[in-house]
């Protein structure tokens, strides 16, 4: 007796539910892109088993400990976060360099689901905004800066220098970088730093003017650059840096300014064109 072939049954497939664009909770709205940009930087750099509850750096806020402060202060500012007091230390040997304060979310920014989710699509929406540019390019500039300041802190310190001298040097990196990469001023803050230890051991006694003749030796140097058109070579230290949250937030999420975010010379028609769409919400 022949047997039948069993039918073939084909499975209709799963309705796929329309993509609804899920709403921006209203306290992030309360953001613009810098706030929001601040508050994505603090979140990916807290621990992730602390809750945001008393989060101390994990890695790195920002290029430099002046710019994270900044960060903090203005995040407190807008509500967004609660600072706590860093706790004196009891050793009178510890040394006495600054460090990010402890800091928690406020509880209406606590109790939003998938907080770091939405607050990625609020700033870049407000990124992709005709006229964000010049916020962006502020920002960018701001950070090339804290870079600079960072790096040159950095070597002071492995000369055995005291590192806030980078400070005093800001105005003399902030002109540079009108017109040359953060990479390119890297180079000038190796040399000047190359410059104060070599007067030190010539001068060991005149340690007083070290300082000073740091902050002369890159202003000095960058206007010689300008004035005589140098070509500077990229002064790569990649292996060696630390990237920042914000840096990274900005360079790669915000924007897609990626290697050139150290590589190029801030402009408007750059940061422009950089700016990331916002993704579509599908759900959760």
């Amino acid at each position: 007796m022949a047997q039948r072939r069993a039918r073939k049954t084909t499975t209709p497939p799963p309705t796929v539910a329309a993509s609804i664009p899920l709403p921006i909770p209203e306290a992030l709205q309360e953001l613009g892109v810098r706030q929001s940009l601040f508050l994505l930087a603090a979140i990916a750099d807290a621990p992730s088993t602390t809750g945001f509850r008393y989060a101390k750096a994990r890695n790195r806020l920002a290029p430099h400990w002046g710019f994270a402060t900044q960060i903090l202060d203005e995040l407190a500012e807008c509500g967004a976060i609660t600072l706590r007091p860093p706790m004196e230390s009891y050793r009178s040997w510890a040394p006495a360099a600054p460090s990010e304060p402890d800091w928690s979310l406020s509880t209406r920014f606590e109790s939003i689901p998938h907080l770091q989710t939405h607050l990625t699509r609020h700033a870049q929406a407000l990124a992709a905004v005709p006229g964000a540019d010049e916020e962006l390019f502020t920002l960018w500039r701001e950070l090339v800066i804290s870079e600079t300041a960072g790096y040159l802190g950095h070597e002071l310190n492995d000369h055995r220098f005291d590192e806030s001298w980078a400070l005093s040097a800001v105005p003399a990196l902030e002109k540079g970088l009108r017109r040359m990469s953060a990479n390119q001023m890297f180079y000038f803050c190796w040399m000047s730093v190359r410059e104060t230890a070599s007067r030190y051991l010539r001068y060991p006694g005149a340690v007083h003017t070290l300082a000073e003749g740091l902050v002369a030796y890159i202003d000095q140097r960058v206007d010689r650059a300008l004035a005589e058109r140098w070509t500077i070579r990229d002064w790569n230290y990649s292996s060696r840096r630390v990237p920042s949250s914000v840096a990274t937030v900005f360079a790669e999420q915000l924007t897609d300014l990626g290697a050139e975010y150290l590589g190029s010379v801030p402009s408007r028609a750059r940061v422009d064109m950089s700016a990331r769409p916002a993704p579509r919400s599908r759900g959760f």
